[in-house]
């Protein structure tokens, strides 16, 4: 026995999908609007925690530069943190960053104008090397002992000092060629005011016995200091190194291994919409699987390849673009039958017993000049139960119109007392296994089948 095999046809699922597009759509817009919704709830619950993050951070941060003031927080204790931190050679550059709270810092730039005249005449180093050696020269000077005790001596008449913790109130070096630049610290803002001005003062005087250096200006002529207050939180940001735009707030980090916090202080809509467009996509995809498994299952005929599979011919095609067309067409294969012909269009179920199929093709053979005679429904049965067959009279054609042969027995007889038999289908309705059983029905009785209409 040879077993056939049904072909999913995918241009008519997306034909089905399509007469479904209003579900389709609505199930992909609820499933996109239900990710946004979810997501965009989830953002503000997040804003709200970093928001609260930040707000515990600044003040854990305030109540640390209230702790430490100007008063508690000796001369000493400054030279000792310095120091401590001096010994790792990665956070020397990062000592006056990260000054206590209640402490001042000098900031000053000195232009430095060469004159490498005489080492142009020597010729034996190259120029990266005299620069170094220029300005490890200058900075020697900068910070010679005796300038540093003429400070000390004229500034620090308070301080028991000696030059070696007091070079550790200074941090000096070139930034680039030109620019000579160094910062004080100290507790007290008029005293590192001085020690600035006087290593100016001394160095102004000194630098001179420096054949390589031609001239030195002041780059800035005003006090920069920067102070650094619990009352001043954003002060207190930049001396921990905080970033806060308004929109990202970032933490930095507790230890040198450890990783920065970056709080989003906003909603960020661009990971919103993508949610939305996920849920959207997913939802879409949900609803043409179901649709698919929905078209599989229900296996309804709609074109003739499932005709073939049934083992029938396509008589006709029956749609709402020109039906009146399709009707004819029928009705003319009909009419050229024997005079009192019997044809039997048989309902295969419910849905194409409703088509109207019989009537239509009624009207279209009495355009053609036919005499018909038409037995509808229940009748048609009484009347070959009763008389034990159709009575043609001078009818040119017999048309029976019995009720479906899914729910009743009434087609099968009349098939077997009728010349050809049709089967009504409905596109999209009629299922597969009803209109098989319809054609094995009619072929128990050996009824000759014509082939099948589909009705949309």
């Amino acid at each position: 026995m040879e077993v056939k095999e049904r072909i999913i046809d995918l241009r008519q699922y997306f034909l089905y999908l399509w007469e479904h597009i209003v579900i389709v759509i609505l199930v992909a817009g609820l499933s996109a609007c239900s990710l946004f919704c979810l997501k965009y709830v989830k953002e503000k619950k997040r804003v709200e925690g970093a928001k609260a993050e930040k707000a515990a951070f600044l003040e854990a941060e305030a109540l640390k530069g209230e702790a430490v003031s100007k008063s508690d927080y000796t001369l000493d204790d400054l030279i000792d943190q310095n120091i401590k931190a001096g010994k790792d050679p990665e956070n020397v550059a990062n000592v006056f960053n990260v000054q206590p709270m209640g402490t001042y810092v000098v900031i000053k730039t000195l232009y430095v104008e060469y004159d490498f005249s005489d080492y142009e005449k020597l010729g034996s180093d190259d120029a990266a090397t005299v620069i170094g050696k220029v300005q490890g020269d200058i900075i020697n000077i900068f910070q010679s002992d005796t300038a540093e005790q003429t400070i000390i001596d004229s500034v620090m008449t308070e301080e028991d000092i000696t030059i070696d913790r007091f070079k550790k109130l200074q941090l000096v070096g070139f930034a680039g060629l030109n620019l000579l630049r160094f910062r004080v610290i100290d507790v007290d803002e008029d005293r590192a005011v001085a020690i600035a001005d006087e290593l100016i003062s001394e160095f102004m005087q000194s630098y001179k016995m420096l054949k390589t250096v031609k001239s030195v200006k002041i780059a800035d002529d005003s006090d920069s200091v920067r102070v650094v207050t619990g009352k001043d939180i954003e002060e207190r940001k930049e001396d921990v190194k905080i970033y806060d735009n308004g929109d990202v707030f970032i933490i930095p980090a507790t230890t040198e291994e450890g990783e920065a916090t970056v709080l989003k202080l906003r909603v960020q809509i661009p990971d919103v919409i993508k949610y939305g467009i996920i849920g959207g996509i997913a939802g879409l995809v949900l609803i043409m699987v179901i649709y698919l498994l929905i078209f599989i299952f229900k296996d309804a005929i709609r074109t003739s390849l499932d005709l073939n599979f049934a083992g029938l011919e396509q008589l006709g095609y029956v749609s709402g673009k020109n039906p009146e067309e399709a009707y004819k067409r029928i009705a003319y294969n009909i009419s050229r039958m024997d005079k009192g012909s019997i044809v039997t269009v048989i309902p295969v179920d419910r849905y194409s017993e409703e088509n109207g199929l019989s009537d239509k093709l009624s009207e279209e053979l009495k355009a053609f000049g036919k005499k018909v005679k038409v037995l509808s429904g229940e009748q048609a049965y009484i009347d070959v139960t009763k008389n034990g067959d159709v009575k043609t009279g001078e009818s040119d054609i017999v048309l029976i119109a019995p009720r479906n042969i899914k729910d009743y027995f009434d087609a099968t007889l009349l098939a077997e007392k009728s010349d050809a038999t049709i089967m009504n289908v409905t596109f999209g309705k009629t299922r597969m296994k009803n209109l098989l059983f319809a054609v094995n029905e009619v072929k128990k009785v050996d009824a000759k089948i014509e082939g099948a209409v589909i009705c949309r």
